[in-house]
Parts: C-alpha cells; structure tokens; sequence
C-alpha cells in the first residue's frame, strides 16, 4: 500500500503541467483542454479496488466553467483525497491540479474551488465568500485508513477505507497569508490585533459564533468598518 501510494505521488508531482495564468487572457476550450495534463487515469487515480469509500467530493461528474476560458461541454469531480480534479470532455479525461490559478465552479450548484498558498504548500478550498477585503474559504479533505490484516485466526480482515474529514474554515484577510480558522475564540481574536476588543464587543453584543460562515462573514465585516 505505502510503495504504490509513494509511487503514486512520483508520477503526479512529475506528470502536473500548468497553463498560462493570465485569466484575463480568454481562451478557447480546445486550447484549454490540450494544454492540460493528458496522462491516464491510472497515473493519477492508481487506487486498490478493495478500497471501500471514494476519494471524490461529488459522486459523479457534474457541469463546471473555469474562469478565464470559452467554457462548453466540461464537467468534473475534486479529488480530496490527493488534491486534483478529473476533467472530462466528449469521453477525453484530463487533469486540472493546484498548480493553475484558475477557479473552477459547479455550475449545478454554484460552488467554486481555487488554488491558494497555504503554509508554504498550494492548495485547493472552496470559495464561500469574497470581497476586496477578506476571502472566506472552506477546506475538504479524504483521507485513507490503511487495511488491518488479522493478525491471529479470529481475527478478520479490514480494508482500508477513505473516510471525509470534518471540513474547516479558513480566511484570507487583505495583504495578508491563508490562516485557519482557530476554534477558540480567544486565539481567533488575536488576528484582529488592536481591534480584538472592539470585535469581541460586537461578537458578544450579537450572539455570534465565529466557527459559523455565516457569522464569520458578519465579523469581518464589521472588523472592516472600524
């Protein structure tokens, strides 16, 4: 299991191409999707059948658009187990990984995924909100428990299995680096620095709970105001 998943990761960090960033930039999808890694599925997806779960958010592929492009006829799932995206078009299956800067949205539901920066390491996270200020965003992440052989008669045998972790929040704050959301309110304060005081205020005033986007939103709102 470990020397395939090693092996796996060789072949997409080496098989991973980028495009142009420029996303003002419009381009058609023809030139879009041949510049996009054409690997085989197998050098990016190269799991064990016996795995129960899947390492995919959607079930299965749904409409997208990618910004910066003449989108028609694409549709995609998120890989959150190895961090990617499965595109395909008319059969044809590419890969869309954290090196480009384009956002891809779901169409169906309106949901957008972009790369950013997170502790030295891109990434991808949902979009939940976005202004010139401040960008809310949401990270989802699979992860795979390995496969427990029995160790004696009675025992019995256990597959590895992906299993979807608890999404988290995250904020970008103007001029400033992606940070996740501290479930502790007095270390969230911390981020507001000499306005901690004024925001505690206003989230006690106003039965807010900062580990709610909704809330979150509101908070840094108001941080902006002050």
């Amino acid at each position: 299991m470990k020397k395939r998943y090693i092996l796996f990761i060789y072949l997409l960090s080496s098989a991973c191409i980028c495009f142009s960033q420029n996303e003002s930039d419009t381009r058609t999808n023809s030139n879009f999707f041949s510049e996009m890694s054409n690997n085989s599925l197998s050098t990016f997806a190269n799991y064990d059948k016996k795995i129960k779960g899947s390492p995919y958010i959607q079930k299965h592929y749904s409409p997208i658009k990618i910004s910066g492009f003449s989108n028609n006829d694409l549709s995609a799932k998120y890989n959150a187990h190895q961090d990617f995206f499965k595109i395909i078009k008319n059969g044809t299956v590419k890969h869309f990984t954290t090196n480009n800067s384009q956002t891809i949205t779901f169409t169906s539901n309106n949901k957008s995924y972009k790369s950013f920066l997170f502790e030295d390491k891109k990434t991808f996270f949902v979009l939940n909100y976005e202004d010139s200020n401040f960008i809310v965003l949401t990270k989802e992440t699979i992860s795979l428990t390995d496969a427990i052989k029995p160790q004696t008669g009675y025992d019995s045998y256990t597959p590895a299995k992906f299993h979807r972790k608890k999404d988290r929040y995250y904020m970008k704050m103007k001029n400033e680096d992606v940070i996740k959301i501290d479930r502790s309110k007095k270390r969230f304060l911390k981020n507001f620095k000499d306005k901690k005081k004024l925001v505690k205020k206003y989230i006690k005033a106003n039965k807010l709970n900062h580990k709610n986007e909704k809330d979150l939103i509101g908070i840094l709102k108001y941080y902006y105001t002050i």
